[in-house]
């Protein structure tokens, strides 16, 4: 495991990546603010910031700027505004 990338177990973040049930290869990843802890294998606890995920997976990567292009950009300017 590569701490810098991958979140340790039970850790619980501020923000983290989610996906859709319906997510595909093709399909962007989404931020959303956990209320108790990661859900890898299913069952989100909130919804994505653009509010268009509910149920859903986290994924064990960590936010970074390098993952922008890859994430939804509705998400990216909610989380951007609330850290102003």
């Amino acid at each position: 495991m590569n701490t810098k990338l991958e979140f340790a177990p039970g850790e619980k973040p501020d923000l983290c990546y989610c996906e859709s049930i319906y997510a595909s290869s093709f399909s962007r990843w989404h931020l959303r603010r956990p209320k108790t802890g990661l859900k890898l294998g299913g069952g989100i606890d909130s919804p994505s910031l653009c509010g268009r995920i509910e149920r859903g997976w986290d994924l064990n990567v960590r936010p970074d700027a390098s993952h922008d292009p890859h994430t939804c950009q509705e998400c990216l300017v909610a989380s951007k505004a609330a850290t102003r």
